[in-house]
């Protein structure tokens, strides 16, 4: 089977806003049963793309540092898209590899399509200097 891409635009304060393009590997008609993981979903362009991914019917699992936030995220979404099949997925911080381990060991859905959307600001978390093969 073959990757395809599939534009997604959305509006972000009133703009649409073009340009991402989702590789998957399903037929492009048929979304039900693809799952798609957010991270950094709970505001911004990471926001809207989960909502977007909803609106096409797929699986959307935020992955987000912030429990509380991406509570009321899943329920925002779930209240706006009828039939959103949404889902807060295990606490991730990405600047932690503790916390990316711990996800990986708790994730329990399958993927097709990842947006990683959600950036490490270093600035934030000066201790972590690490790789990605020490995670």
């Amino acid at each position: 089977m073959f990757a395809k891409t599939m534009p997604l635009a959305f509006r972000i304060q009133g703009k649409r806003i073009h340009g991402l393009y989702l590789i998957h590997t399903h037929s492009v008609g048929n979304m039900e049963k693809t799952t798609a993981l957010v991270t950094g979903g709970t505001s911004g362009i990471g926001l809207e793309t989960a909502k977007a991914l909803a609106k096409q019917n797929m699986r959307v699992i935020i992955g987000c540092r912030d429990r509380v936030k991406g509570e009321k995220v899943v329920g925002e979404i779930t209240r706006e898209v009828q039939g959103a099949d949404i889902h807060l997925g295990p606490v991730l911080d990405l600047s932690q590899p503790d916390s990316i381990r711990m996800f990986a060991k708790e994730y329990k859905y399958p993927l097709h399509v990842l947006v990683n959307n959600a950036g490490v600001n270093k600035a934030m978390n000066d201790s972590y200097a690490g790789t990605i093969d020490e995670i």
